[in-house]
């Protein structure tokens, strides 16, 4: 009997449902003899440390990425199990412990008797601190009962900031009923309510944010093809490359006397042999002039993709097939930030009180609960509702908004989006929020079936409010000057599918930040090429649309890996999650920004060398769950 939604909170997962979430990641179980004993380790873990489905299914499914593993073991299920009893005694430098000795930390933990002190312990446990800012992680908030048994925390959850401050953390958030799973809180953020400040004041009347679009919206600058695919590479990263034939003699006697090397710096991209996964054996570096075959073994700390332009410092082998032994890599000149600058629009709002902060809701679909027939939109209305009731400045929606799943309704996907977007005129429409809708080219019925995609077509016959504009993925756009960058490409999830990365550190680095980094280094939304055979990669034109100029402030990449912010190189990157991921159940996320502070900080680092300003220290950014408490 399948196992109801309700039911799989803690230690209620099935057969179906495991399968269901691994099958989304291209993942399975190992051994069918064995799958409904591993179900039912995976619900002992699941209790004892008192994670709900959804939470635990996504940890397991990113410690598999990370072992670079698709099919789950009792292995597997054994190491994801001691990386959580490693994260719960923050034991960073411990050895590994064998799985044998599993059981006996279990029932140390079973016998803790002091409830309050042990969730707050592994609060602390599983915060991350960088740049002054603190980043609250709630997956294991839950602690023990008299009888053993888990219970949930109370609504006030405490972690310690740098300073040794502590910070009690709402789990219901102000305008919104739904509970909080995790936040991050830059150093010198402080609440709308706190010191004055004014950015409660009610959604009627109030002025627009000013908004402007940087990205390309004509619809027909948007061109679907793939050409010459030499062509191609260059078109994706602009390094002049061309590449040609790789030619292998064989060593003879002649050429064995004449063996010479040099040193030479390198500057081309990376891409495997013949089409292959990439890996650090097949490895070419294509140049303007020849193509080299890389040798990375003397290099401890290296990470690749297919696409990747590199410039390396290299011992060359000039014998026909010789190798390019990699020395180094040079790193290049980081992306500058955004400028924070104030136009007299802005400086007017500021002056009248009206807009000293910034809220912003994230949001990306589906947005509609079920399939075919059956899907219905009353958790997407009570998010507009919230929007409306927390005052919010900006809703961002990323597609899909009518999903592949939906093929099969009696109504017409355009139909069922112009219902979505009536819901939005309904409950905005009287209230100044701007509404931001992107597409997605992979699973949205309505969108153009390729990326970089135009702006959905605005329904004519639905008079939609000024306030209400579609844009195109990706999109880099300013509100109130402050630069953002979007793209529902999925570019996370495919890095981590085709990076290689090696390092003598690698358990005790964080993975996310690094894949993020890459984004900025090469200068793009989407640097990979090829790009994952699942993604509808068109490629004329395809580097002005992909191609970043400067380190926007805030960066929101929807994924379906596990719902994340982080904040690298200064930028706040956000995996708000899916709003709706399957039985109700999804995630949302909330940016509450100090526009006041941000600016009186970037007029000062202005003045100091002209340089863009963080406003990492200056915001929130909230997790929420669509699932009730």
């Amino acid at each position: 009997m399948t196992t109801s939604a309700d039911e799989r909170d803690i230690g209620g997962m099935d057969v179906p449902f495991v399968e269901e979430q691994l099958n989304e990641f291209n993942c399975a179980m190992a051994a069918d003899d064995e799958v409904e004993e591993m179900v039912h380790k995976m619900n002992a873990i699941s209790t004892t440390y008192a994670m709900d489905s959804v939470d635990f299914m996504d940890g397991l499914i990113a410690f598999m990425k990370n072992c670079k593993k698709t099919e789950v073991s009792m292995r597997i299920l054994d190491d994801y199990e001691q990386q959580i009893l490693l994260k719960l005694n923050n034991a960073k430098n411990a050895p590994k412990r064998a799985a044998p000795d599993l059981r006996k930390e279990r029932e140390v933990l079973r016998e803790l008797s002091f409830a309050t002190d042990f969730a707050e312990n592994v609060a602390m446990v599983d915060e991350t601190v960088e740049d002054g800012a603190v980043e609250q992680h709630a997956e294991f908030e839950a602690a023990f009962d008299d009888d053993k048994n888990y219970t949930p925390q109370p609504k006030i959850r405490k972690t310690t900031t740098p300073n040794g401050a502590i910070v009690a953390v709402r789990v219901v958030g102000d305008g919104f009923g739904w509970p909080v799973k995790s936040s991050y809180t830059g150093a010198a953020f402080v609440g709308a309510n706190a010191n004055g400040g004014a950015s409660t004041d009610s959604g009627r009347g109030r002025m627009l944010p000013t908004l402007r679009v940087i990205s390309e919206c004509n619809a027909g600058a948007y061109t679907h093809g793939y050409g010459n695919i030499f062509n191609d590479i260059c078109a994706i990263v602009p390094c002049g490359v061309r590449p040609v034939v790789f030619e292998h003699a064989e060593d003879d006697a002649e050429n064995q006397q004449h063996l010479s090397a040099s040193t030479r710096s390198l500057i081309g991209t990376i891409l495997p042999t013949d089409g292959n996964s990439l890996s650090f054996e097949n490895a070419l570096l294509f140049t303007e002039s020849r193509t080299f075959q890389l040798d990375f073994e003397h290099v401890d700390n290296i990470s690749i993709y297919p696409g990747m332009k590199i410039s390396a410092k290299c011992l060359i082998d000039d014998t026909p097939g010789g190798l390019c032994r990699v020395q180094s890599v040079i790193e290049p000149s980081k992306l500058q930030m955004a400028d924070l600058e104030e136009d007299d629009r802005q400086q007017q709002h500021m002056a009248m009180g009206q807009l000293s902060r910034l809220k912003v809701v994230i949001a990306c679909g589906p947005f509609m609960s079920g399939g075919g027939t059956a899907a219905n939109s009353d958790q997407f209305v009570e998010l507009l509702n919230s929007v409306a009731t927390a005052n919010a400045n900006v809703l961002i929606l990323c597609g899909p908004f009518v999903p592949q799943a939906m093929a099969l309704s009696t109504e017409a996907p355009e139909a069922i989006f112009a219902n979505l977007l009536i819901e939005i005129t309904k409950r905005l429409g009287m209230h100044s929020v701007r509404v931001l809708i992107l597409p997605n080219a992979q699973s949205d019925l309505n969108s153009m079936p390729y990326f970089p995609t135009p702006p959905l077509i605005r329904p004519s016959k639905i008079s939609l409010p000024n306030s209400v504009t579609f844009l195109p993925d990706p999109a880099v756009f300013e509100v109130h000057s402050v630069r953002f960058a979007v793209s529902s490409s999925e570019i996370l999830m495919h890095l981590c599918r085709k990076e290689i990365y090696k390092s003598a550190n690698v358990e005790n680095e964080d993975r996310m930040r690094r894949l993020i980094a890459h984004l900025f280094r090469a200068r793009s939304i989407y640097p990979l090429y090829p790009a994952d055979p699942e993604f509808p990669l068109s490629l004329p034109n395809a580097h002005t649309k992909l191609h970043l100029a400067k380190r926007p402030h805030v960066m929101i990449l929807p994924s379906l890996l596990q719902p994340v912010t982080k904040v690298v190189d200064d930028c706040v990157v956000i995996n708000p999650g899916r709003f709706d991921r399957g039985k109700g159940v999804g995630t949302f996320s909330v940016l509450d920004l100090d526009l006041l502070a941000s600016a009186r900080a970037s007029n000062g680092a202005a003045a100091a060398d002209g340089g863009g300003t963080s406003i990492a220290q200056f915001c929130e950014v909230s997790l929420f769950s669509t699932q009730r408490c």
